[in-house]
């Protein structure tokens, strides 16, 4: 839907240049007729930048899968909802690609997939695993809001661990920020769930 509204509005600004450019009204002229134009050989492709649109609206794409997989979730169906989180996420992949993102920026678009992962595994009272998720997506995101600290606490307190804080995992986070890597970040929950 989007694609196809940028694509009325470069359709609508070229028919107007088109329209200045071609136009024989001269000085004189009261008026011009609508015989005057010919737009026969219009075409998008001929703008400048026109061939760059993305064909495909992996954002439009994404957004019903993610609302496929919230109704999943909400019927317990949870590997059908792993499956559609992942489709998600490589639909923000080719957007991401297709609008030339930099790693940051699809780092980012990326990060808030692994929330929804994170409750999956939450529901599913895998809370090492939901933990990892929520650390990266924590760690890839430029922006934390309240409400993702507090899923922060929530699913760290289910850990019980005894020889960590919050501030250490948090502290943690800041520290893996410039170079997010999730087998890095399992590998340093499952050191400190065996630590306790």
């Amino acid at each position: 839907m989007t694609t196809f509204i940028v694509i009325l509005i470069i359709a609508g600004i070229a028919f107007t240049v088109y329209m200045a450019m071609n136009s024989d009204v001269s000085s004189n002229s009261d008026s011009t007729s609508d015989e005057d134009i010919d737009i026969s050989n219009f075409s998008l492709t001929k703008l400048r930048g026109a061939d760059e649109l993305p064909s495909e609206d992996w954002l439009g794409e994404a957004a019903t899968k993610k609302n496929d997989a919230k109704e999943a979730i909400k019927n317990k169906e949870y590997d059908k909802a792993w499956s559609l989180l992942h489709e998600v996420k490589h639909c923000y992949s080719k957007h991401a690609k297709n609008m030339k993102f930099t790693a940051q920026q699809t780092l980012n678009l990326d990060a808030s997939v692994h929330i929804d992962l994170a409750n999956i595994l939450r529901l599913e009272k895998k809370h090492k695993d939901a933990f990892i998720h929520i650390i990266y997506s924590m760690s890839t995101s430029d922006e934390i809001n309240a409400s993702v600290n507090k899923k922060l606490a929530a699913y760290f307190n289910r850990l019980k661990l005894t020889n960590s804080t919050i501030e250490d995992v948090q502290e943690y986070i800041n520290q893996i920020k410039p170079v997010p890597d999730f087998v890095n970040i399992r590998d340093k929950i499952e050191d400190l769930v065996n630590k306790g």
